[in-house]
């Protein structure tokens, strides 16, 4: 009975544990890329790399003659790191490379493959596949008590194994069948508490980051890349900008109401995004005003730039814009580009000189690019 509870607890505070830091890396990828992640197995690799380096050390300590019992409880925990990533991990990709590489440190660690092995990695992998596929939801997150019932068939399974094997006497593998139930239960409300609490801070980072109406990053974020590529620049790294501005705008809302003038905004946003995504730009729009936004473009010249205001221009020519009765009207926008040069005191001089040449343009015709 001691034993038990010492192993409960000692399993349950550990996968606690696991968890948090694993929590910690996920807000801190989030917070950086805010749901934007276009390769998201790729920050997910991240996650599998911690979960399998922390195995390797759990098996390296039970091979160093650690006693039977204690030997047992490493192997609970390293699996409990492979339970743990997978609950949170969303790409079968980055599953597969996780479950492999932690049972490529078990088949070393245990001197080799067998048949009971070789059967609990194909049950293991099955379980994982078909929960995938069949019980994910389509808004991309399980319902917790899925992935608790896989951990808990998976970590029975492990111990199944282990007896059969004759790698764990019968009473150990009673003890830590529990208590790997035990902590994932534990676990699963520990680990509801941190998604909600998770879901909170990135709903906070956006509204700090992003204009809830365009879906572009708003002037305050702005302010802080622009001045962080401008310190890049000091290292010989380039920086363009390129800055324009609905034209008429005042009187689109004047003639068909503030409703059509925000969805004449959301449906621009999104056009000139469609066009950055396609070069590579990812999230560089700022909406910097009422009407007026900005794309930072580093390690870019002008004439790149120009380029990319070019396919602008010509994205927002072919837009439709529907009113309130059905009807629909074009927009025209004016732009101003330039880039930052070694003389420039600051990412301030650079946005009031596209600014200027965004005046030349409106005052030339709109409808036009203005760049040096």
């Amino acid at each position: 009975m001691v034993k038990f509870f010492y192993a409960s607890l000692v399993t349950t505070l550990f996968n606690i544990g696991f968890v948090a830091v694993l929590q910690l890396l996920i807000h801190f990828t989030d917070k950086n890329n805010i749901g934007h992640n276009k390769y998201l197995w790729h920050y997910e690799i991240v996650y599998a790399t911690y979960s399998t380096i922390l195995s390797a050390l759990l098996l390296w300590l039970g091979a160093n003659g650690l006693g039977t019992f204690t030997a047992d409880l490493l192997i609970s925990l390293q699996f409990l790191t492979l339970t743990g990533l997978t609950s949170v991990l969303i790409t079968l990709r980055t599953i597969l490379i996780a479950t492999a590489a932690n049972f490529l440190l078990f088949i070393i660690a245990n001197g080799g493959l067998n048949l009971p092995l070789s059967i609990f990695i194909a049950f293991t992998f099955l379980l994982l596949i078909l929960e995938r596929h069949f019980l994910y939801p389509i808004d991309g997150h399980r319902p917790s008590r899925v992935f608790v019932n896989i951990n808990i068939l998976i970590s029975s399974g492990l111990w199944l194994y282990m007896y059969v094997a004759n790698r764990a006497d019968f009473q150990n593998a009673i003890i830590f069948s529990l208590t790997c139930i035990m902590a994932n239960i534990l676990t699963y409300f520990y680990t509801n508490l941190l998604r909600q609490d998770h879901k909170k801070k990135v709903k906070i980072e956006i509204e700090a980051t992003f204009d809830d109406l365009t879906g572009a990053r708003n002037w305050r974020t702005f302010e802080m890349d622009l001045q962080h590529q401008y310190q890049l620049h000091n290292n010989n790294q380039q920086l363009s900008l390129v800055s324009f501005d609905i034209d008429h705008f005042k009187a689109i809302n004047d003639s068909y109401g503030h409703e059509t003038g925000n969805v004449a905004l959301s449906t621009l946003s999104h056009a000139i995004q469609h066009v950055l995504n396609k070069n590579g730009l990812g999230n560089n729009l700022y909406r910097t005003g009422g009407e007026e936004f900005c794309i930072l473009i580093p390690e870019s010249s002008s004439e790149h730039a120009n380029d990319i205001a070019e396919q602008c221009l010509n994205k927002v020519h072919a837009l439709q814009i529907p009113n309130q009765i059905g009807e629909k009207f074009g927009l025209t926008i004016s732009l101003g580009v330039s880039q930052l040069y070694q003389e420039d005191t600051g990412g301030e001089t650079l946005f009031e000189r596209v600014d200027k040449n965004l005046y030349h343009s409106k005052q030339n015709g709109r409808n036009q690019i203005t760049a040096e």
